[in-house]
């Protein structure tokens, strides 16, 4: 019979509750990736055009938030 999990799996720390399991470039990046799309989105519904100038403003201020908020969460979970 096979031990459930591979080796990692069973010895490798499990994070807390609500804590990343990602690598925290791979989070910015996926956060920075999303931020873009869904500003290119935003752009294009309330301005008719896409600017890169206003994707790139938006963006920013949506991976800002994200971050944010995630630290509120976090700093409420303490």
């Amino acid at each position: 019979m096979r031990p459930a999990g591979s080796f990692i799996e069973r010895t490798a720390p499990r994070p807390a509750a609500g804590e990343n399991r990602m690598h925290p470039f791979i989070l910015f990046f996926i956060r920075a990736v999303l931020g873009v799309a869904i500003a290119t989105l935003i752009t294009r519904m309330f301005r008719g055009t896409v600017s890169v100038a206003y994707v790139a403003g938006l963006a920013t201020v949506l991976v800002g938030l994200a971050y944010g908020l995630e630290y509120f969460r976090k700093r409420k979970s303490r």
